[in-house]
């Protein structure tokens, strides 16, 4: 059947339902209209042992190739990409350490490529969920600095003791702020 079969199979009884959609479902991207400009839309998920393994893909490759998979539907629709979204799905046995790897090889090449970073923050929240047994409610009014390091101290049974921004405090406390104004914002 191959990708394009596939994608016509499943896509076959899918009505546009938005006047806003120029172009729906397909390989590369939608196309949206937003507010009088065409936005091109379009998000890839890399799932290890169909596209990467970890045993031969260092993280920070896998971040680069994260942004770069994406960018390339844009590209692909002869449009300009100006502001990127990643999606990942990591086992817990990739260390935090290894995460930000991804991490800061995903903004340096969302940088070499002259487009501002949106949406790459979800891992620290995850885990950050995960270790401090933060609740559904309580999270969605976490705001985690962007671009600041966390570092936990675990007991002997991998429990969290403590955790700490490292950083200088009054920038760490400004960055949280931004990042609680950014809904705010419109």
């Amino acid at each position: 059947m191959g990708e394009f079969g596939l994608i016509e199979h499943l896509t076959r009884n899918i009505e546009i339902q938005n006047a806003s959609t120029i172009v729906g479902v397909g390989d590369d991207a939608a196309v949206i209209d937003h507010f009088g400009k065409q936005t091109v839309v379009t998000t890839d998920l890399l799932i290890e042992g169909v596209h990467f393994d970890l045993m031969y893909t260092p993280l920070r490759h896998l971040g680069y190739k994260s942004v770069v998979v994406n960018l390339s539907d844009v590209y692909a629709m002869n449009a300009i990409p100006t502001q990127i979204t990643l999606s990942i799905g990591i086992s817990n046995r990739v260390s935090l350490e290894a995460l930000d790897e991804f991490y800061d090889e995903s903004i340096v090449s969302c940088e070499n490529e002259g487009n501002p970073t949106i949406g790459l923050e979800n891992y620290r929240l995850a885990a950050k969920k995960y270790l401090d047994n933060i609740s559904d409610n309580d999270i969605v009014n976490l705001n985690i600095p962007t671009g600041v390091p966390l570092v936990y101290k675990l007991n002997d049974d991998l429990k969290p003791l403590n955790s700490m921004y490292l950083g200088d405090a009054e920038a760490i406390r400004r960055k949280a702020e931004a990042v609680a104004n950014q809904g705010r914002a419109r």
